[in-house]
C-alpha cells in the first residue's frame, strides 16, 4: 500500500507542524504575518518594531511564510487575575503547541547556520478562596528547549489561526 492509497490521509488536517525555513536575525522590522503571541494577546501578534528576528515558515497551505518572532525581541500581554500584575503584565512572544504548562519561545536566531534556539518560560498560577483562579505571565524562564535547523518539522500546536 503507498501513502496515497491510505484511507483518510486527505482529510488528516496536519496544520498543526511545519517546517522551519528560514531564520532571519534582528534587521528584520515590521513582519505582519506572525504566528505567535500569547493567550491573551492571541497567536498573530503583528512585530511592528525595528527588531523583529524570527524564523519563517513553510508547510501546508497558508503556513508558508508566516512568521514566529523571537520573544527575546518582542513582548506581549500575559497572565490573569491578581498575579497578571507580576513582570508588568507582560511576558516574550511565543507559542503554547504543548499545553499550557510552559510557553515555547524563539530566542536565539542563527541566520549563517541556518540554527534557532527555543526555550521554555513557566507562569505561577494560584486558585485563590472566594476570587478564583489566578496566573501570572509566562516570565519564568528563559530554560533552554529544542534546537532546529532549516527544514526541521516544528509543531506549532492549537490554536491554528493563521494571519
Amino acid at each position: 500500500m503507498t501513502w496515497d492509497n491510505l484511507p483518510g490521509l486527505e482529510t488528516l488536517d496536519l496544520s498543526f507542524v511545519a517546517k522551519v525555513d528560514l531564520p532571519l536575525g534582528d534587521i528584520e522590522a515590521n513582519r505582519t504575518r506572525s504566528i505567535s503571541g500569547s493567550y491573551q494577546d492571541g497567536f498573530n501578534v503583528p512585530c511592528l518594531q525595528n527588531n523583529c528576528a524570527h524564523t519563517e515558515m513553510s508547510g501546508i497551505g497558508e503556513t508558508t511564510g508566516t512568521q514566529w518572532i523571537s520573544g527575546k525581541f518582542q513582548k506581549v500581554n500575559g497572565g490573569f487575575g491578581i498575579l497578571k500584575a507580576l513582570n508588568d503584565g507582560k511576558e516574550p512572544t511565543g507559542r503554547n503547541p504543548f499545553g499550557s504548562s510552559f510557553k515555547q519561545v524563539v530566542w536565539n536566531i542563527y541566520e549563517d547556520s541556518g540554527k534557532v534556539e527555543t526555550t521554555m518560560f513557566f507562569r505561577i498560577c494560584k486558585t485563590i478562596p472566594f476570587i478564583g483562579r489566578t496566573c501570572s505571565p509566562y516570565f519564568i524562564g528563559p530554560v533552554p528547549f529544542i534546537e532546529y535547523r532549516e527544514k526541521d518539522p516544528i509543531v506549532l500546536g492549537e490554536p491554528n489561526s493563521l494571519p
